[in-house]
């Protein structure tokens, strides 16, 4: 008998069909209100890491580097 790895595709496709059931009767069990609400907030965490990834990934335009005049220090 051949081991079989954990958490290959096949398996996670199906925990996600299992999830996506899970919500399907979770929202159908709750008022709309209820619903709108947990969109809502689904939506702003959504673009929070959506504005956080954008802060973290964006890098600067490189500035020249500007040297002043040079001084000799006394010793």
């Amino acid at each position: 008998m051949r081991y079989r790895r954990h958490a290959t595709k096949p398996t996670m496709a199906l925990w996600a069909l299992i999830a996506a059931g899970d919500a399907a009767l979770l929202v159908s069990g709750v008022s709309v209100a209820v619903m709108l609400f947990v969109l809502a907030v689904a939506a702003v965490v959504a673009l929070g890491v959506v504005a956080a990834a954008w802060m973290v990934l964006r890098r600067p335009e490189p500035q020249p580097v500007r040297h002043g005049p040079q001084r000799r220090l006394a010793r």
